[in-house]
């Protein structure tokens, strides 16, 4: 079984607009995201075993865990890899795969983690991918086959002030709630609805993913973009052609 995307408390799946507290006005309380519980099986249970997943990241008991640097989350190509966001949590250079589009029931950018096959909804189930809020994702469940979808994706953990300045950060989450990406967005492609989200690195002309099999691809920044959002949902069905 998968770690969920987040542990979110009071989610009411009535379809299509499926509402969860604390989305989107009381994210601080989140405590319980992939990377935490993920703390274990990469050598951090010493973290892990100090965090209280009954409160907040920001709560003075839990920020220093979140603040603290997890070396298996850093890309070694990233030049930026030492910085602790103003609403705390460590940066971190890997974001979990939510499905293969970019829908949000709220019309701003600044709520990508509403879209609604994250929070639970079936209206979406198509596009869902290994991981949404409280998911229980299990092998069984990739049904588009553990190969062809991916589980993990390289990001850059912030947002560019531009995309001609990647290294000027705008703004960024960090090991907080926010680790998410979707293969909606192109890699390497940067604007304000796409924030920190974006598939992308340091890697000439591409970025690293991890397949639900354990296997590691670098996926070309020009791949076939039908092919690359069909490796974002694990239960579409459709056939994933070259990458």
């Amino acid at each position: 079984m998968f770690p969920p995307l987040e542990v979110v408390n009071g989610c009411h799946l009535s379809s299509p607009f499926p509402s969860c507290s604390p989305i989107p006005f009381d994210w601080p309380n989140v405590s319980g995201n992939w990377v935490t519980l993920s703390l274990p099986f990469l050598e951090e249970s010493t973290t892990y075993n100090q965090i209280d997943f009954n409160l907040g990241y920001t709560h003075p008991t839990n920020k220093p865990h979140f603040d603290r640097k997890i070396k298996a989350m850093i890309c070694h190509s990233n030049p930026i890899s030492d910085q602790v966001f103003l609403t705390g949590g460590h940066i971190v250079h890997y974001s979990a795969m939510t499905g293969s589009a970019t829908t949000s029931f709220f019309p701003t950018p600044f709520n990508l983690e509403t879209i609604p096959w994250a929070a639970g909804s079936t209206t979406y189930q198509d596009k869902r991918g290994m991981f949404y809020h409280n998911s229980r994702t299990s092998m069984a469940s990739v049904t588009d086959g553990t190969s062809n979808t991916i589980a993990v994706s390289e990001t850059f953990g912030y947002q560019p002030t531009s995309a001609a300045t990647p290294l000027e950060v705008m703004t960024g989450q960090g090991q907080t709630f926010s680790i998410l990406t979707t293969t909606g967005f192109a890699i390497n492609q940067f604007s304000l609805m796409s924030r920190w989200f974006t598939p992308s690195s340091f890697h000439t002309g591409g970025t690293q993913v991890l397949l639900a099999d354990g296997s590691v691809r670098f996926v070309n920044e020009y791949v076939d973009q039908n092919t690359w959002q069909n490796l974002g949902s694990m239960s579409d069905g459709k056939v994933i052609g070259d990458f």
